[in-house]
């Protein structure tokens, strides 16, 4: 069976020296724990040589994407059908990078999820610490935009929109529910997205948990 492939990439600038030149901080660290391969890629390689590669998938998922350029950006967008970016807002927050490509990647009709990355550059796996951190770092994102990235559009990464990341006649039930406070003139969404809510049950293909 067909599985995604997985990549991180453009995470990091020292990445793109370490392509470009076989040169800088990751050089220095690989020949330091003694496994630094001069042969394992060719010295000017780019991002969108990798991207060939993952395009030739069933699907993938590029993690991270934090410094991909325009003519990258173009080239996922047009394989939109199986290649998806995978960010994660904390971790991209952690190390201080450079804004997040994320306005280009939705204009250009690319399909963005959101990770969690892993615990060396977050204190949890909380998704909903990743909901929170997106609308932090961009304001200008509609709270549904941002919803679909944690939902149908991590779903859609996976190959399995069909049947999970909506709520739709037919698909698995999963659920996550949360305390709100009683207040009818909230907007229930922006709540969310902002303020770190309990959640008080999930419930998983149609089986309650709490």
């Amino acid at each position: 069976k067909a599985v995604p492939l997985a990549m991180h990439l453009a995470e990091s600038p020292e990445e793109l020296e370490l392509l470009q030149t076989h040169g800088g901080p990751f050089r220095e660290l690989l020949e330091e724990i003694g496994v630094w391969n001069s042969s394992a890629f060719p010295k000017g390689v780019t991002i969108v040589d990798y991207l060939q590669q993952l395009a030739t998938a069933h699907r993938s998922l590029v993690i991270h994407g934090n410094y991909l350029n325009e003519h990258d950006i173009e080239f996922v967008a047009r394989h939109n059908d199986r290649m998806s970016i995978v960010y994660c807002p904390r971790t991209h927050a952690y190390f201080q990078h450079t804004p997040h490509p994320l306005p280009k990647l939705l204009s250009a009709g690319i399909n963005v999820a959101l990770g969690t990355d892993s615990r060396a550059s977050t204190p949890d796996l909380d998704i909903m610490a990743e909901f929170r951190q997106v609308a932090q770092s961009h304001p200008g994102l509609s709270p549904e935009a941002i919803l679909q990235m944690g939902t149908i559009a991590g779903a859609k990464a996976l190959g399995l929109a069909d049947r999970i990341g909506s709520l739709a006649v037919g698909k698995q039930a999963d659920l996550a529910v949360f305390a709100l406070a009683n207040e009818p003139n909230s907007d229930t969404l922006e709540t969310l997205l902002h303020e770190p809510l309990p959640c008080v049950a999930t419930v998983l293909g149609g089986k309650l948990y709490v």
